[in-house]
């Protein structure tokens, strides 16, 4: 059920009230020496017991960052925070990942050096790390002065109700490898905005992609784990050769979105099988390119981020006072559910999705 934040400070205070009288009952249980008192006193116990109980259910609910109250509680202590850096979209998603960061800008590096026209990235990982905010955030990263000057110069879809986001897109797959293809034709004659006219390899050679002017054009793909089919390798080099038959135009930058439940924790035998995959996908198509090429492509798992991170995140937003700072660390931790807060109690860390709240939130105050 989803509580007012007022709601939610009133079972706060109830259940202060309940705990206190539930310690003068107990002591008063311990110093009777009548049984019927004694009997009435327990039965008295057992009903606060049970509504402190339902409080404690009411108040976890309503802390919930999915909730309105919960997001409120949260937008009331970061309304606090003195930000005096502009934030701009790569705020949304540049928490911690830096190892991640180093490895995909030497990958660009290498493969732009290369002159390569089209790259291929992959990222692996669980959904509550977030794994497309990492191809994003490089995406913000790499483009943003280039973006300065021409806003035509990199084009990607966004998403007008989520802050004007990078748009992710769910990868064309079917029950076989000839109904992919039919599937991906159909998707790049619909992304690229092709004539109805145009075939499918005419529009590739012709280089027929969106905004002539453009130097960068990116698609980011999501796939599950239960999506995944063997047949995905061939399927692959099958775009692989397409593209490459592009000579000159944009470059073309593939991100390929993997998610894994619990990825960071365990892997099961799929998992591997799919990760093997990939990782022998990435040394076939790099090292055709560079055998000397540092990055392969392919990054896994994402691991949840300390709490540190997101307190350097604010140092580098200009708010350097923790005393402003720990609310925001406590009302996050306030909200996790029973596994993420044993997760914040024994290591101090959060995941992904948690902290991207905190960032939107933030995003969202700082920019009215």
């Amino acid at each position: 059920m989803n509580y007012s934040y007022e709601e939610i400070q009133n079972f706060v205070e109830e259940r202060r009230l309940a705990t206190a009288k539930m310690g003068k009952l107990r002591q008063a249980y311990i110093l009777e020496t009548n049984a019927a008192v004694q009997f009435k006193l327990d039965i008295e116990i057992k009903q606060l017991e049970t509504h402190i109980a339902d409080l404690d259910q009411k108040i976890a609910a309503g802390y919930d960052l999915g909730t309105d109250s919960g997001k409120e509680r949260l937008r009331r202590v970061v309304a606090n925070l003195k930000i005096s850096e502009d934030m701009g979209p790569e705020h949304l998603v540049n928490c911690n990942r830096d190892e991640v960061r180093e490895r995909f800008e030497m990958g660009f590096d290498e493969r732009r050096n290369r002159g390569d026209q089209n790259h291929y990235y992959f990222i692996s990982a669980c959904p509550k790390q977030l794994p497309p905010s990492v191809g994003e955030r490089m995406i913000y990263e790499w483009f943003a002065e280039m973006m300065d000057k021409d806003p035509q110069a990199v084009y990607f879809r966004t998403e007008s109700i989520n802050h004007d986001r990078v748009k992710l897109e769910k990868f064309p797959l079917g029950y076989s490898l000839e109904k992919s293809q039919e599937m991906f034709r159909e998707f790049c004659a619909e992304w690229f905005r092709w004539d109805d006219h145009l075939s499918f390899n005419a529009a590739i050679a012709a280089n027929r992609l969106p905004l002539d002017k453009c130097r960068f054009v990116v698609i980011p793909f999501y796939l599950r784990k239960k999506d995944w089919k063997p047949f995905f390798p061939e399927y692959f080099n099958w775009i692989h050769q397409k593209f490459s038959a592009r000579k000159g135009g944009p470059v073309l930058l593939f991100f390929f979105v993997f998610y894994h439940e619990n990825l960071h924790i365990t892997r099961d035998e799929k998992s591997n099988e799919i990760l093997q995959a990939i990782d022998g996908l990435c040394e076939n198509y790099i090292s055709a390119l560079d055998p000397q090429a540092q990055s392969k492509g392919h990054f896994y798992p994402l691991m949840p981020v300390e709490e540190n991170d997101l307190r350097y995140w604010f140092n580098d937003l200009g708010e350097h006072n923790d005393a402003r700072i720990d609310p925001v660390i406590k009302t996050l931790a306030e909200s996790l559910p029973p596994e993420e807060a044993e997760l914040y109690r024994r290591e101090t860390k959060f995941n992904m999705d948690r902290i991207e709240i905190v960032q939107e939130i933030t995003f969202e105050q700082y920019n009215r």
